[in-house]
């Protein structure tokens, strides 16, 4: 917060900027969403401490491998029948996001 003062030996114009706010009770803050805003599932974390000795963190959301096709067969009645490929026995961990903070930052949180 920026005080503008004027000079008592000068009323005209002169003018003095100092950084020193008064004390704030209160501060309202507004919340934007980012275009590449979206909501996720997550179901665990994974990270460590970056080269830059920053915390890295990724967060990812679990589920079953999906198959990796399906063989459709058309009938002799013209009809179709689709059957999925044997499925993965795997558990895929997706990676939703990667974020990275500093060390004063993760301990805010």
């Amino acid at each position: 917060m920026v005080q503008l003062l004027r000079r008592a030996s000068n009323a005209q114009s002169d003018v003095v900027v100092t950084n020193q706010p008064k004390s704030v009770q209160q501060l309202e803050t507004r919340f934007q969403l980012s275009n590449l805003c979206r909501t996720m599932h997550i179901d665990g974390a994974m990270g460590g401490v970056t080269p830059t000795l920053n915390v890295h963190m990724s967060v990812y959301s679990e589920h079953r491998a999906p198959p990796s096709g399906s063989t459709v067969r058309i009938q002799q009645d013209g009809t179709a029948e689709d059957k999925l490929n044997a499925d993965p026995l795997y558990l895929v961990r997706e990676i939703e996001a990667h974020m990275i903070f500093s060390e004063a930052t993760a301990t805010a949180l």
